[in-house]
């Protein structure tokens, strides 16, 4: 019982700070809400993992277990500046393409997506600021006891910092940043793109995934193949039953 209290207090603070993110990333409307199509994706997903899982029980080695948690876990740290880097010259494109009299509309809906950059930056920031003040106490208090405390004390700030930061990640590569407030298509496109992108970074951190024959090749396309047909279906249905076309 009383290793678990680290542990229980460790996911109140995770659970506190995903709560938070969530209020702060994903506080944006959705323009077109498409029950099929999120179930659709949400299969996809488990389908995905489920099958990655497979492969690496049925032909991985240790070492590739520990490559395939190490590239989740740079997938999860580099997604959302691809997505800074993509989403400029997608937003562009896609006010270029709308009808003059819709580019208004659409630049005015670019406020939502930099403000939460600009929170997401920040709160990135925030995690090395904080890092450093848990060593002030070392050097401004002269008692070593109570200065091992006190950094104790600011280390739980530190940890709710990056719990928020993993946690918004997570929700800013789903939502794009809000960037459904420009186009409808926007959000789906993003991730469309930024998972083609992560192909040739899988191939320079842990090379082609193990396993006999093919099947390498099937493990590292088939997740932005299956993607590519979804996004594909989903801007479809866009068009078909919402009237929402790629020129506004």
């Amino acid at each position: 019982m009383p290793g678990a209290v680290p542990v229980l207090l460790l996911y109140s603070m995770f659970r506190s700070a995903y709560r938070r993110a969530h209020a702060v990333f994903a506080r944006f409307r959705v323009r077109v809400e498409d029950h099929r199509v999120a179930r659709i994706k949400r299969a996809r997903a488990w389908t995905a993992a489920l099958a990655s899982a497979v492969f690496l029980g049925a032909y991985g080695a240790g070492q590739d277990v520990r490559d395939a948690l190490a590239e989740s876990a740079l997938r999860l740290l580099i997604a959302p500046w691809l997505l800074i880097v993509t989403a400029p010259a997608v937003i562009v494109l896609l006010v270029r393409l709308a009808p003059a009299e819709r580019r208004p509309a659409m630049r005015s809906g670019l406020r939502g997506p930099l403000t939460s950059l600009a929170q997401y930056v920040g709160a990135l920031t925030l995690v090395p600021l904080l890092a450093w003040s848990t060593a002030l106490p070392q050097h401004l208090v002269a008692n070593e006891d109570l200065a091992v405390l006190l950094s104790l004390v600011l280390l739980v700030p530190v940890l709710w910092a990056v719990f928020f930061a993993v946690s918004a990640s997570m929700v800013v590569v789903r939502t794009g940043f809000g960037t459904g407030e420009v186009h409808a298509a926007l959000p789906a496109l993003l991730t469309c793109l930024t998972v083609w992108e992560f192909v040739p970074v899988s191939l320079l951190v842990g090379g082609l995934p193990p396993g006999p024959g093919a099947l390498p090749l099937l493990l590292l396309f088939g997740g932005p193949v299956t993607l590519t047909g979804v996004v594909w279906w989903e801007v479809h249905r866009l068009q078909t039953r919402h009237g929402v076309t790629l020129r506004g």
